[in-house]
């Protein structure tokens, strides 16, 4: 999970853009992990409940944000995939931490003057990566 993570943020920072394959490989490291530990312990049901039920809440939380314009749609994708690679019980702290990380870098941000709107190829995005408070 770190190194996706990491990745992402990298990319985040670099190109203010998650590339799809990154939580690809998230989401398929998740449900092979969660699949053979099912079949392993004899739970693949429950389990396969857990971390569907991560994703799934996961990406919706982060979807919400995206209609508010909180985050960009590479952090909605890598949560969602995160969330099946962790489950619901991970996802939940993850996400709470991931926003309360966001909001001190943004408060920092603003009372030293670093944060702000920059025009890229993309539109205009703010310079607070989300991703980086994943990690």
């Amino acid at each position: 999970m770190a190194a996706v993570t990491v990745a992402a943020m990298a990319d985040d920072i670099r190109r203010y853009r998650i590339s799809n394959k990154l939580s690809i490989v998230c989401f398929a490291a998740g449900v092979v992990l969660f699949g053979a530990e099912g079949i392993l312990e004899g739970t693949f049901l429950n389990l396969f409940q857990e971390y569907v039920l991560g994703g799934v809440s996961a990406f919706m939380v982060m979807f919400m944000a995206y209609v508010l314009m909180a985050v960009g749609a590479g952090d909605v994708k890598l949560c969602g995939a995160l969330g099946f690679l962790v489950g619901m019980k991970g996802i939940c702290s993850i996400i709470v931490w991931a926003f309360v990380y966001t909001s001190v870098i943004g408060i920092v941000g603003i009372i030293f003057k670093k944060c702000r709107i920059k025009q890229t190829a993309i539109g205009k995005v703010h310079t607070i990566h989300f991703s980086a408070a994943l990690l």
